[in-house]
């Protein structure tokens, strides 16, 4: 039985890496698995308990379990995929006989945070500002790191550099950490190379083990192989890299509508590629491993805010693909609502490890099983220390539910869709009152989680960049790096 004490009410809610090695894929960084640190905490809705007096502690559960394999698509809307009403097919993914969750949701719409919200299950804001520091001020423990101390190997494979683990201190627990596959200033290494070392890896296993698998391919620049696939009769001058693209991303300048439409086609080529490309991994498979296949966040295509994804909470930004795949799950759909913070209490459960960690996400394994138990809420947040650049919002607060969303901005006002009478979020009312009470709940869960971070070291970010250039660093703004 999965055990999670305390709870929270809230709602439903370095150094560079060096090549190591002499396989191909096999450059990266290889550290000793050492155990999470944490204390435990329960789902939402759980049965409340006190935190206990260490919480520099926690409980792996014992030891061994099934394989697991957690691969994110960095920037794949749901929307855009026909399983969820898009144009994208997806033979590889739809034929790995998974159960497919129709609302998953992601808590933050930037790489590395909801990476570290994924595999910890507490809300991003808890890991601190993972971009100045370099790493999380977290002290519970990762997915990566309650599998090590089960005995498990522990590799991860990373497709683009906001994953680097200079930037983000995601190689907490993974013995391999492999993010010298991306060459120097460039944004990403392509999908068929990550996947051939994930290949390699899994195949030397003798035990247990856990493969983490990061895909950049669809982050812009989009530049898929076959660019006229949903769009062959296309005769403008717009070819989705960022010297294109600049004017709109950044800068706001007015698109045409059949410009904006090719480029929407080009990121959707992309994502049919990255589906094509998972058929070795899976092949892979035994057919007795838990799979995860999920994104990050989406990619913004409206709104004004094109190409682009940090400064929003629009649903084509927070609605992600979910397929989960376990031993006595049968493949379906499911439609009740989950957020990435519901993952990792999800797969402890999954796995059946008894596991103990300071979870904030609930076990939705309940929902994957066709017995209903989605969550009623959740929230989610925009970036509150990264720089603005001219003309930006602050940092907007989200609550959402399975029919309505209210957003907070930085000054406090708020708008509320009705998302089933306007999904497309276009007639929102404002200055509506109630959003108030949510923002006081989410700042009482992050406070609340203060004897499970470490205090903040100084700053790893040179004081004289600039705002775009910060961005620039992190392959937001004006990157010159182009993928092949």
């Amino acid at each position: 039985m999965l055990l999670l004490i305390a709870a929270l009410g809230c709602p439903d809610a370095p150094k560079d890496a060096a090549p190591l090695g002499s396989e191909p894929g096999e450059a990266g960084r290889r550290k000793p698995g050492r155990p999470g640190k944490g204390g435990p905490r329960p789902p939402h809705g759980g049965p409340a308990a006190p935190l206990p007096a260490d919480p520099a502690t926690f409980t792996a559960g014992g030891s061994g379990g099934p394989n697991i394999l957690w691969v994110t698509l960095d920037t794949v809307s749901a929307e855009h995929l026909a399983p969820w009403g898009g144009r994208v097919p997806l033979p590889t993914l739809e034929g790995l006989g998974a159960v497919r969750v129709k609302q998953a949701f992601s808590n933050f719409p930037e790489t590395a945070l909801s990476h570290w919200s994924m595999f910890t299950g507490v809300l991003p804001e808890v890991h601190g500002n993972v971009g100045a520091q370099g790493s999380s001020r977290y002290s519970g423990p990762s997915m990566a790191e309650i599998a090590n101390a089960r005995g498990y190997a522990t590799g991860a494979f990373i497709g683009g550099m906001t994953l680097r683990d200079a930037w983000c201190g995601l190689s907490r627990g993974f013995d391999l950490y492999n993010d010298a596959m991306i060459p120097p200033r460039e944004v990403q290494v392509g999908a068929p190379q990550v996947i051939s070392a994930v290949n390699t890896w899994i195949s030397a296993q003798k035990g247990p083990w856990f493969a983490f698998v990061h895909l950049f391919d669809a982050h812009v620049p989009y530049a898929p192989a076959n660019g006229a696939r949903f769009d062959g009769d296309y005769a403008g001058t717009l070819d989705g890299k960022e010297a294109s693209l600049a004017p709109y991303r950044d800068h706001g300048a007015a698109i045409d509508p059949r410009d904006l439409a090719h480029v929407e086609a080009l990121y959707d080529a992309e994502i049919a590629e990255l589906d094509a490309a998972l058929s070795p991994l899976f092949r892979q498979l035994h057919g007795d491993e838990i799979v995860i296949v999920t994104a990050d966040h989406g990619e913004s295509f409206a709104h004004d805010y094109l190409f682009n994804h940090r400064a929003v909470l629009w649903d084509d930004v927070l609605h992600v693909p979910l397929y989960v795949k376990a031993p006595g799950l049968k493949p379906q759909s499911v439609d009740g609502m989950l957020s990435l913070l519901d993952l990792a209490p999800t797969v402890v459960d999954l796995a059946g490890w008894g596991a103990t960690a300071p979870f904030q996400g609930q076990s939705r394994v309940p929902l994957l099983r066709g017995l209903g138990g989605g969550a009623t809420s959740f929230w989610a947040r925009t970036d509150p220390w990264v720089p603005l650049l001219p003309g930006e919002p602050g940092a907007r607060f989200a609550e959402r539910t399975p029919t309505a969303k209210r957003i907070r901005e930085a000054d406090g006002s708020a708008c509320a869709y009705d998302l089933a009478a306007d999904p497309e979020e276009l007639r929102g009312g404002c200055d509506i009152p109630g959003v108030d009470a949510a923002w006081e709940g989410y700042n009482a869960a992050i406070t609340a989680m203060a004897p499970y971070q470490r205090a903040e070291g100084p700053t790893r970010v040179k004081d004289r960049l600039t705002p775009t250039e910060l961005l620039e660093g992190l392959g937001y703004v004006d990157h010159a790096a182009k993928k092949e």
